[in-house]
């Protein structure tokens, strides 16, 4: 099974945090992974996307956000997740890439 810090385990990172938000266990370090692989705005996007069908995620994501991920939610809304993973990952890789340009000895 991938990890949440697998960086093409997005839909892993979605339904992780969904299922912590749920349970209230959000304070753990593999949860705020959930939201630093370059692809955080997007892992918020799809638990609101889900949230319009699940009141109970939808009440425990109340605080969750930005106003950029707030932003980037009313522009793709209406996408299918698998189109809401594909910019994700478009967005992951061109971060990676941008920090390997600057940082050219690190692997990560």
């Amino acid at each position: 099974m991938p990890s949440v810090y697998d960086s093409d385990a997005f839909s892993t990172r979605v339904s992780y945090a969904k299922r912590c938000i749920l349970s209230g266990n959000t304070n753990t370090r593999a949860f705020d992974t959930c939201f630093e692989m370059y692809d955080g705005s997007f892992v918020m996007c799809r638990l609101w996307q889900e949230a319009e069908n699940d009141p109970e995620l939808a009440e425990g994501l109340k605080g969750y956000g930005n106003d950029e991920s707030r932003r980037l939610y009313e522009k793709i809304k209406s996408h299918i997740p698998c189109q809401i993973a594909a910019l994700a990952k478009a967005c992951m890789e061109t971060a990676l890439a941008e920090f390997r340009k600057k940082y050219p000895l690190h692997t990560a």
